[in-house]
C-alpha cells in the first residue's frame, strides 16, 4: 500500500526527472530524452523509458531503466546525482554509445518484463475504487444518454470508464503506445461530464460524429491515426448495441465490425496483438508500458463479464449483415425486403453514384425504393440511403437522407432516424466536438 511518505518520494522523483529531462539533452547530433513521466514499481523503484538517438535518422537504443533503486528511495539524491554525472560523461563520445545498450552506457539496471512485474496491491485498490465510482454513476449516465440519444447504454461501458479513470503514469504511457484514448460517450462518466453544455445551435448526438459515420454508430474510443474511432453499433434502438465497429474518418470513412464485443475485451485483444507483433523491429522492443496496460485490463475482465451477464442476451450479435458501400449494414428483418437484386452489388451501385447528376438507372432505383417504402418494404430505401450517406455527393445528399430517414421510421427505429436527421442538418461542422469545454 502506498503510504503518504512514499507518495511524497514519488512526487519528488517526478520533479527531479522533469528538471533533468525538461528538454532533450543535446550532444551535437545525438540526443538523450525521456518523454514520459517516471513510474514506480515496488520491487524495483523509480523507473522511466530513456532513449538515445541520432538526430538525422532517429536510430539509437531505447530502454526502461531503474533511475532510483527501491533500496535508495529514502535517500534518492545520490542516485540522481550519479545519473547526472554519467550523462555529462556521455558528452565526450555520444556517437559511440548509439551502438551500445543504454543500460551499459548509463550504468543503470534495465527493467525486464516478467509475470507479476506490475502486480501491486495499491493499484488493485485504485482500480476497485474507480470501478465502484463508475458503477455508482452508471444509472445517471445511462439516463442522460437515453435523454440525448433515446438509446440504451450497456453496463460494460461503466467498466471501461473505470479502467480509464484508474490508469497511472506507466499505464497512460501504455495507452499512448497502443494509440487509444477515451472520447464521446465515455466523457459522460468524467467528473462534471453530466453537467456539460452543448454549444449553441448544436445537438449532443453530433459529438464525435464524423460526416461519413453511419447513424447506428455512437463513438467512445479514439484510435491511433487517420481519424480512427470506435463506436457501439445499434441495429435496433430498443436493444443494446450488438457490435463494436471502427471507422477511419480521414481515410476511406468505411465502417467495419470488430470481433470483440466490449470495450475492455477490445483493448485487451489489441494490446496482446501489439505485444505479440511478429513484424516488430528488433531495434524497438515491446514497450514495458504495454505489459502494464495488459495487466490492468486483465484485472477488469471479471467485472466486464459480470456487466455483460447483468445486461443479459443481446440480439443481432451473430446475425448476418449485408456489406454496403462504406461498411456493414444493420440487421434488417426479412419482411423489410421486397425482392432479391442479384444483379446489384455495392460496386455496381457506386458506378451510378459517381454521376454528377442522378443517372436514369439511379432515378429508377430511387423511385423503386420510394414505392417499396409505401408498401412497407424499407430495405432498398435503407441500402440506398446508407450508401448515399457514405458517398456524400452533393447531387444525392438530399434524396439519400430522405430515403434513410424514411427507412428508419418504417422499421420503427425512430431514434436512428433522428440521429440521421440532425447529422444531415449539421454535417458541415468544422469540429466533431459539440460540448463546451472548460
Amino acid at each position: 500500500m502506498h503510504t503518504p511518505e512514499l507518495a511524497l518520494l514519488i512526487r519528488r522523483a517526478k520533479e527531479r526527472h522533469a528538471a533533468l529531462f525538461s528538454n532533450m539533452i543535446a550532444m551535437g547530433d545525438v540526443k538523450l530524452a525521456s518523454f514520459r513521466p517516471p513510474y514506480y514499481l515496488p520491487t524495483l523503484g523509480i523507473c522511466a523509458e530513456l532513449r538515445l538517438y541520432d538526430t538525422q535518422d532517429y536510430r539509437g537504443p531505447i530502454a526502461d531503466l531503474v533511475l532510483v533503486p527501491a533500496e535508495q528511495m529514502d535517500a534518492p539524491d545520490a542516485a540522481w546525482d550519479a545519473l547526472a554525472a554519467r550523462i555529462e560523461a556521455l558528452r565526450e563520445n555520444p556517437r559511440a554509445a548509439l551502438a551500445r545498450p543504454l543500460e551499459d552506457t548509463l550504468g543503470l539496471r534495465a527493467v525486464e518484463y516478467s509475470p507479476g512485474l506490475f502486480e501491486d496491491p495499491s493499484r488493485d485498490e485504485a482500480r476497485a475504487a474507480s470501478l465502484s465510482k463508475m458503477n455508482a454513476r452508471f444509472a445517471l449516465v445511462e439516463a442522460k444518454f437515453r435523454e440525448h440519444y433515446s438509446l440504451r447504454l450497456p453496463r460494460w461501458m461503466a467498466v471501461l470508464a473505470a479502467f480509464f479513470d484508474s490508469v497511472d503514469d506507466v499505464e497512460r504511457a501504455g495507452l499512448d503506445a497502443l494509440g487509444r484514448s477515451s472520447c464521446g460517450v465515455l466523457d459522460y462518466f468524467e467528473d462534471g461530464g453530466l453537467d456539460r453544455n452543448v454549444k449553441e445551435g448544436l445537438d449532443p448526438r453530433l459529438e464525435m460524429r464524423f460526416r461519413r459515420d453511419p447513424p447506428e454508430m455512437v463513438s467512445f474510443l479514439w484510435g491511433d491515426g487517420d481519424g480512427q474511432h470506435f463506436g457501439m453499433f445499434y441495429d435496433d434502438p430498443a436493444e443494446l448495441p450488438a457490435r463494436i465497429v471502427s471507422n477511419w474518418a480521414r481515410d476511406t470513412g468505411e465502417t467495419s465490425c470488430d470481433d470483440e464485443l466490449t470495450g475492455i475485451s477490445l483493448l485487451l485483444e489489441r494490446t496482446r496483438e501489439r505485444i505479440a507483433d511478429p513484424y516488430r523491429d528488433v531495434a524497438n522492443p515491446v514497450p514495458l508500458a504495454l505489459y502494464a496496460i495488459e495487466a490492468a485490463l486483465r484485472w477488469f475482465v471479471a467485472a466486464d463479464n459480470a456487466a455483460v451477464n447483468e445486461d443479459g442476451p443481446v440480439p443481432y450479435q451473430r446475425d448476418e449483415r449485408m456489406q454496403l458501400l462504406g461498411g456493414i449494414s444493420a440487421v434488417l428483418p426479412k419482411s423489410a425486403f421486397a425482392r432479391a437484386r442479384s444483379n446489384q452489388s455495392p460496386d455496381s451501385r457506386y458506378a451510378e453514384y459517381k454521376s454528377k447528376r442522378p443517372s436514369k438507372i439511379l432515378r429508377e432505383w430511387i423511385d423503386e425504393a420510394r414505392d417499396e417504402l409505401a408498401r412497407g418494404k424499407p430495405a432498398f430505401a435503407y441500402i440506398l440511403g446508407r450508401e448515399l450517406h457514405w458517398f456524400d455527393g452533393d447531387a444525392h445528399r438530399a434524396v439519400g437522407a430522405e430515403l434513410l430517414i424514411a427507412a428508419y421510421r418504417a422499421l420503427g427505429r425512430d431514434a436512428l432516424a433522428e440521429i440521421a436527421r440532425v447529422h444531415t442538418e449539421k454535417r458541415d461542422l468544422p469540429s466533431v466536438g459539440v460540448f463546451e469545454r472548460r
